[in-house]
């Protein structure tokens, strides 16, 4: 719909001490509306200056935050929540404004490059001879833990009749 989105000037964003680990915003719309934003939609909004296309509004954010972002998911987060909420205008901006409090993007919370370095190093770990030299120590360890256990039980017991006599 809007391929070049624009920020509607009389937006105020504040910073909120939510004492979280997460960075929260307040922003409010024409001093009627107040939402709660997270630092990624903060981060959404001030890439939006009038001259950026939402492709170029997904690869800056992606570098900034080291996430994935596509420039589908910015046109949704624009369209469905920032545009009805007066916080974007464009040339066909929709004056009904819903009563959200906050918003939210969905972000995957482990990406392929943070997973496939640890499991590849895991699947050797499920390779058969060392799955089944794992198996072997970790069956002796327990045999031995077994045995030790009795033989400590024994020993008390021994002391124990010593003490009686």
């Amino acid at each position: 719909m809007y391929q070049i989105p624009i920020l509607n000037p009389t937006i105020d964003i504040q910073p909120i001490d939510t004492s979280s680990r997460r960075n929260k915003f307040i922003i409010r719309v024409d001093s009627k509306s107040q939402y709660e934003i997270s630092e990624t939609i903060y981060r959404t909004i001030t890439l939006i200056d009038g001259h950026r296309t939402y492709v170029e509004i997904a690869s800056e954010l992606s570098y900034k935050t080291g996430k994935n972002f596509y420039p589908f998911q910015i046109q949704h987060i624009i369209n469905d929540f920032l545009i009805p909420s007066g916080i974007v205008i464009g040339t066909n901006f929709n004056k009904s404004k819903k009563n959200n409090s906050f918003l939210y993007m969905k972000v995957p919370v482990f990406s392929d490059q943070m997973i496939l370095p640890v499991t590849n190093h895991l699947q050797a770990l499920f390779l058969k001879p060392i799955a089944l030299t794992l198996v072997i120590i970790l069956f002796i360890f327990y045999i031995y833990t077994i045995l030790k256990t009795k033989q400590t039980d024994l020993l008390l017991e021994l002391l124990q009749r010593s003490n009686n006599l």
